[in-house]
């Protein structure tokens, strides 16, 4: 909240708001208008009461105040007498420009707080999406989602808040002055009464920062849990955990519902506390001005019922107040998530666009790790090695030897630490991320598919003109074609969130479809066959051996007995290549290779 303090300029508080500066002028000239109104309907009680008490004889007498002197003037040019029912004609006119005014002055508000919502989501959305893939590697899913989800919520209602609360400070300020205007003494003396009544409520605004604090804390922690538990849910299943998994987010959601009940009752504590000590402070009020300042019934009376007018707007502040101070945690939390991904953007395109590979892709001395150049923790150290043209390579090596980090570094979704990759002798650094990653075809051991048509799963990612002969030529080279023909809608099925309703190995067939709509250059596929059944791995090998020689091929193979048509194996341990050749060489070495290879072996005769 101390960062709204230090701002320099209103610009600056402004943008911090999601607020234009046009959008502050107009809400200030609507409650102005409103307050002016109301003012005006307030002021016509003078004349109408004291017609009431001395009729026409009140504005026959030669001192005059302004407000006779004004509805003279308004009754000879429009040609009406003056009586009671113009009175209160006059008096009515007012109270329907001040309702219109009351409307926009909502109206507005309201307007800005979902554009803000929608602006702080997209805003989000945009950079999440731009954001290095080490940004997303330490956020996590449930983070992102409660910050695009619940958080910009609360931050659009904090917006809405700190709106109402600027019209109720600006309406308070005019009645100020009004009530200074009819009796400066008495005003200052409310004025000290009424800030006396604010400060204490301090101690129960510190609190609703408290909950706010912990109500953004456990909305990403049951985002998290939620988006964990839905993605296992076979695995819940499988070990009966239904019960225990349920209770576990209940407690999370239990925690949400309490620190939000703990702000609203902090609220109406508040609410509860003015309330008592306003009326008292009025009464104060009213017996000094009788006793002490002797003041006429008409300019009392106006007094108290402009200080009345005042009250509702001195408890909004106080409750407005609140509410900022316990949303503001979930402005400040979309803003971190927003900062923290334009902060993580390291990876940025070169200015030479890639054409096609041409002779190979080398790397020289590469070492990576998460944590940037001076950490001691890399994943890969002094990789060296190079990939020519049209060939296909496989890397092995145990779980965690860093086989997919190298792969990343690829297409650039990790950036080297150390270390320099080139393809055909170009810096891999000076090329054009798009032109790269479009010519680079990726196919992970658990393909991601949208919760969209067979068809557009497919042609993800193309924008121009779309030939189904195409579409059906990819998914004939994936053997998936004929699949597709049997299921209800064919390439107009839904596939369900993440493809559900197909098996692994179908998931796989179409993600490999999609792969050769893009028709790449370089294929990588890390680790696709691993999780797969017999039959849905001889697919996907036919698959490889019809594009051998045609474009050049990565591949993190889990299955050694899978790279046996590799040109070259590199096998990797703890971040190092240790041995590298074809299978052959390396089988005949009696080196790590042949050990994984016979560990492998004994575990499929065993089975």
């Amino acid at each position: 909240m101390k960062e709204y303090f230090r701002l320099k300029t209103i610009d600056e508080y402004l943008k911090s708001l999601y607020l234009s500066k046009f959008e502050a002028i107009i809400i200030i000239f609507f409650i102005c208008i409103f307050a002016f109104a109301e003012f005006s309907g307030i002021g016509m009680l003078i004349p109408i009461l004291q017609y009431i008490s001395e009729g026409s004889a009140v504005y026959q007498n030669k001192d005059l105040s302004f407000i006779w002197k004004t509805l003279i003037k308004v009754t000879d040019f429009f040609g009406v007498p003056i009586n009671l029912g113009t009175l209160l004609a006059l008096a009515f006119i007012p109270i329907l420009v001040r309702q219109l005014f009351y409307y926009l002055r909502h109206y507005f508000p309201t307007k800005i707080r979902y554009k803000a919502i929608a602006q702080i989501r997209k805003e989000i959305v945009s950079e999440i999406l731009k954001a290095d893939m080490s940004f997303f590697i330490k956020q996590g899913q449930g983070n992102l989602v409660s910050a695009v989800t619940l958080e910009a919520q609360r931050a659009g209602n904090l917006i809405f808040q700190s709106v109402n609360l600027l019209a109720s400070l600006v309406l308070l300020l005019i009645y100020v002055i009004l009530l200074f205007i009819l009796q400066p003494y008495l005003t200052a003396i409310s004025i000290a009464i009424f800030l006396g009544t604010f400060l204490l409520t301090f101690p129960f605004i510190r609190i609703s920062k408290k909950y706010g604090e912990e109500i953004t804390k456990q909305n990403t922690n049951m985002q998290k849990q939620i988006g964990d538990k839905i993605y296992g849910i076979r695995l819940i299943k499988m070990f009966s955990q239904e019960i225990n998994d349920s209770r576990r987010i209940g407690k999370v959601i239990d925690m949400i519902s309490h620190a939000m009940m703990k702000a609203d009752i902090t609220g109406e504590k508040i609410i509860s506390l003015t309330e008592p000590v306003i009326v008292f402070a009025v009464f104060i009020i009213l017996y000094m001005a009788v006793n002490w300042l002797g003041m006429k019934l008409a300019n009392l009376g106006l007094f108290l019922f402009i200080l009345y007018r005042t009250v509702p707007h001195i408890k909004e502040i106080n409750t407005k107040w609140q509410a900022v101070n316990a949303n503001f945690q979930s402005l400040e939390y979309a803003k971190k998530i927003i900062r923290e991904a334009k902060h993580s953007l390291n990876i940025t395109s070169g200015p030479i666009d890639f054409e096609g590979l041409k002779n190979e892709i080398a790397f020289d001395n590469v070492s990576f790790s998460y944590d940037g150049e001076l950490s001691e923790n890399y994943v890969l150290r002094n990789v060296s090695f190079s990939i020519p043209r049209g060939s296909f390579l496989a890397i092995v090596g145990g779980s965690g030897s860093g086989k997919s980090t190298l792969v990343d570094l690829i297409p650039r979704l990790l950036e080297v630490t150390r270390g320099e990759i080139r393809i055909d002798g170009i810096p891999i650094k000076n090329l054009n991320l798009k032109s790269l990653r479009s010519k680079i075809g990726f196919l992970t051991q658990e393909p991601f598919l949208f919760n969209d048509t067979v068809m557009d799963n497919i042609i993800y990612g193309h924008h121009g003109e779309v030939s189904f002969s195409e579409v059906e030529k990819a998914a004939k080279g994936a053997f998936i074609h004929d699949f597709i023909l049997k299921i209800p809608e064919g390439y107009n099925t839904i596939l369900g969130d993440r493809g559900t309703r197909l098996s692994g190995g179908e998931r796989q067939r179409l993600a490999m479809a999609r792969v050769l709509f893009q028709g790449p250059e370089i294929l990588i596929l890390d680790e696709p066959t691993s999780a797969l059944d017999s039959e849905s791995e001889k697919y996907i090998q036919e698959t490889l051996e019809g594009l051998k020689r045609k474009i050049t091929i990565i591949m993190v193979a889990h299955r050694l007995s899978t790279v046996k048509q590799a040109d070259q194996i590199l096998v990797i341990d703890n971040g190092r290549i240790v041995e590298k050749g074809d299978f052959s060489a390396l089988f005949e070495r009696n080196g790590y290779f042949r050990q994984l290879f016979e560990i492998q072996l004994n575990q499929v005769m065993i089975a």
